[in-house]
């Protein structure tokens, strides 16, 4: 003989969840399991079912058999006729049974083991810091004494650089050499930062600096959702041991970058010191390229070496204009000139034998 064995302590949702889904699919089971369950009585026949309920004989035992083979309801005799009896734990918890059964939105919210829910109650919590103890500050590239070349008045009169167009590395390759730092590292998902150095000087003094880099590939105004994957790189850049943290875009930076960005400092000066924090936005990019155009000067490719052992160089991104244009035009038709030469001694072009 089996004999039925269940821990309603510890399985009481699963069990609730159980009955409430076998009612539901069935409103004559229901009707039963509710007949079973009503009143005082531990057991009832199935004639006294039927009565109740306005069914047939053969509706109970149909149902009463589905109920008592689920363990919902135990099977017995009475004066030789089928009756089932109550289980306690059903018993007491028949009124949350019936409800799911006819609800269920609110039974597939109920958590059991083969269906976990869990509900997170977040709370806001005010933490109040003395106002010594953040010491955070908005710097621009003009305080940076590593860039002191951009404080004097421009006298390169180099045409507009298409500061849009540059490439992130490109980008980032002139700022490792303005520093003088060592080379950058290369972008992957979960990076810290793009650029580390020790070898900035603000006030006169070396500082550890953090920099994030966004190129052309960023589109529009920089926004926080643009700034990573999941929009957490700044989060990421001041994790970074670093006093100094940087932030580049070849275009825009909106209002709600810099605000997230101080934010970010002066949490990460509560208990670490001073921060700084510095926005370059497309123009601030430009001011540094004209000022240091040395370090921003991107080598051809198959450049050739002059005779002072220099390699011949390109500046970033010059806007070409009409000018351009017509001394490419002017320069280009110096090509012809051999050939005009030729034609006017009365020669012809020489070809090459066939083979």
């Amino acid at each position: 003989m089996l004999t039925h064995v269940t821990d309603s302590r510890s399985n009481a949702h699963d069990q609730i969840a159980h009955a409430a889904r076998e009612l539901r699919n069935s409103p004559i089971r229901r009707r039963v399991f509710a007949a079973v369950y009503r009143g005082k009585s531990p057991t009832k026949t199935v004639d006294q079912i039927a009565a109740a309920e306005g069914l047939t004989r053969k509706q109970v035992l149909d149902a009463g058999h589905a109920l008592a083979g689920n363990h919902l309801v135990g099977q017995s005799k009475k004066g030789g006729v089928t009756a089932y009896t109550k289980d306690d734990f059903y018993s007491t918890n028949k009124g949350k049974i019936l409800r799911y059964a006819d609800n269920p939105r609110s039974l597939a919210r109920l958590p059991t083991k083969t269906n976990p829910s869990v509900r997170v109650h977040l709370k806001t919590a005010t933490i109040t810091v003395p106002a010594a103890a953040v010491d955070a500050s908005l710097i621009t590239i003009d305080d940076i004494d590593s860039f002191a070349k951009v404080r004097a008045p421009s006298r390169n009169h180099t045409p507009v650089i298409d500061i849009p167009s540059m490439a992130e590395a490109d980008v980032k390759e002139g700022f490792r050499r303005i520093i003088g730092a060592g080379s950058t590292q290369r972008d992957w998902g979960g990076e810290k930062n793009d650029f580390y150095t020790t070898r900035v000087r603000i006030s006169g003094k070396r500082v550890a600096a953090a920099f994030a880099f966004k190129g052309r590939a960023t589109r529009g105004p920089l926004t926080p959702r643009k700034l990573g994957k999941n929009g957490d790189q700044l989060q990421r850049l001041f994790r970074t041991a670093a006093t100094l943290f940087v932030l580049q875009h070849v275009g825009e930076i909106s209002e709600s970058v810099v605000d997230l960005m101080a934010e970010l400092a002066k949490a990460r000066s509560v208990g670490n010191g001073r921060v700084l924090y510095c926005v370059v936005d497309g123009l601030d990019t430009e001011r540094l390229a004209k000022a240091y155009p040395q370090q921003f000067a991107v080598p051809r490719r198959g450049s050739t070496t002059s005779a002072g052992g220099h390699q011949a160089s390109r500046s970033p991104a010059v806007a070409s204009g009409p000018r351009t244009r017509r001394r490419a035009g002017r320069a280009g038709s110096g090509d012809n000139s051999g050939k005009k030469a030729n034609k006017q001694a009365g020669g012809r072009p020489t070809r090459g034998r066939r083979g």
